[in-house]
């Protein structure tokens, strides 16, 4: 991981604990190891200074252990995110409230959440082993953008060549031809998209999701902190009719085995393994689609069409066919709505869906 412009300072809470503070790629980055209770809970509580607007928080714990943040409360001690609602109902928001080995909250999600405010904010927090609740260490981490400009900025990408796919001249024209019409997809969002480039040597990933090697840590650990990890790779392993997968709804930006997004070329090429002009624009797509759930977009609608995410601007769909009539056209839409030649044009982004991606820390 390259670092810029650090400071390490060891601080003490009020509440006794010890923690570091880094200023790295422009956000402030405090970091602790805490161990749960008997009942499996810790917490922190995150002194959020003036001027401070949105953060992303990540949990990891060791196999075989689980963790997941219970509670998020503001200064007033007004609860802003319980586990139990979060994962109980039909709304989906962040993934924070369920059992993982690396977990991602970020806070506020949206435009319609207040900003964060000085003051502290206290994490509540659990570890698991099967269905019991126990005591073990918790890596707690949560990087801080100062910036309440929901219109727009800058998002960088690490697009990372893995598998050999680097030396492909067709390959990688079909990538940069991709790439230049991501740009214009979340232009209709005000973020401007960079990009850097990079090759990975293994051939072979697990996906960032359910993976078991450290592949997706090496990759972290040559790009940027702030920059979104985008692996282009020939296939992925274990789901063969995935165009691409996040590690994460929100991901992480620390190095973690959920730390990218994983986008399959085999499978955007078509049966005759060329890439079309149609198939150039599913390649964009797809990029843009799993860097959305990266930066915390929820499909509008999931493939079982009884569950939604919580913003009030996507259609409410409650069948196949009325969700595919009402927002085949939409980026976050679960998947490409294919005729006998082509594919409908996936570019609508809603206002709500840009100010949860101009909140994520990322964007500068």
């Amino acid at each position: 991981m390259r670092w810029s412009a650090i400071f390490v300072v060891l601080l003490t809470l009020g509440c006794g604990q010890d923690y570091d503070e880094n200023i790295v790629d422009g956000l402030r980055v405090v970091s602790v190891t805490m161990k749960s209770k008997g009942n499996g809970q810790a917490k922190f509580k995150l002194p959020v200074e003036a001027g401070e607007t949105s953060m992303l928080a990540t949990i990891e714990v060791q196999e075989p252990y689980l963790a997941h943040f219970q509670y998020l409360d503001d200064p007033d001690r007004q609860n802003l995110f319980d586990w139990k609602t979060e994962t109980g109902g039909q709304f989906s928001k962040t993934n924070a409230g369920y059992i993982a080995q690396v977990v991602n909250l970020n806070w506020p999600v949206g435009g319609v959440d207040e900003g964060l405010r000085e003051g502290k904010y206290k994490f509540s927090l659990n570890v698991v082993e099967g269905t019991q609740y126990v005591s073990q260490p918790i890596d707690l981490t949560i990087a801080l953008k100062s910036d309440d400009d929901l219109s727009g900025g800058t998002l960088r990408v690490a697009i990372v060549y893995a598998g050999g796919t680097d030396s492909e001249p067709a390959t990688v024209a079909a990538v940069e031809a991709a790439l230049d019409q991501w740009v214009d997809l979340y232009a209709d969002i005000g973020v401007d998209v960079v990009f850097s480039t990079y090759a990975f040597a293994d051939g072979t990933l697990d996906p960032p999701a359910f993976g078991t090697d450290d592949g997706f840590i090496e990759i972290s650990e040559m790009t940027a902190f702030r920059e979104v990890n985008v692996v282009i790779a020939p296939e992925i392993e274990a789901l063969d009719d995935v165009y691409g997968i996040a590690g994460d709804i929100p991901g992480p930006l620390v190095a973690t085995r959920r730390s990218g997004v994983l986008v399959s070329t085999l499978l955007s090429a078509g049966t005759d393994g060329e890439f079309n002009a149609n198939e150039v624009r599913i390649l964009a797509e797809t990029l843009a689609h799993e860097t959305g759930h990266y930066l915390g977009l929820f499909h509008p609608v999931e493939i079982t069409f009884d569950t939604w995410d919580s913003l009030s601007d996507t259609p409410e769909c409650d069948g196949e066919f009325s969700c595919v009539k009402e927002m085949e056209d939409h980026l976050m839409f679960p998947f490409p709505v294919c005729g006998l030649a082509t594919c409908t044009p996936q570019n609508i982004v809603t206002d709500q869906q840009g100010q949860v991606v101009n909140r994520h820390v990322a964007i500068d």
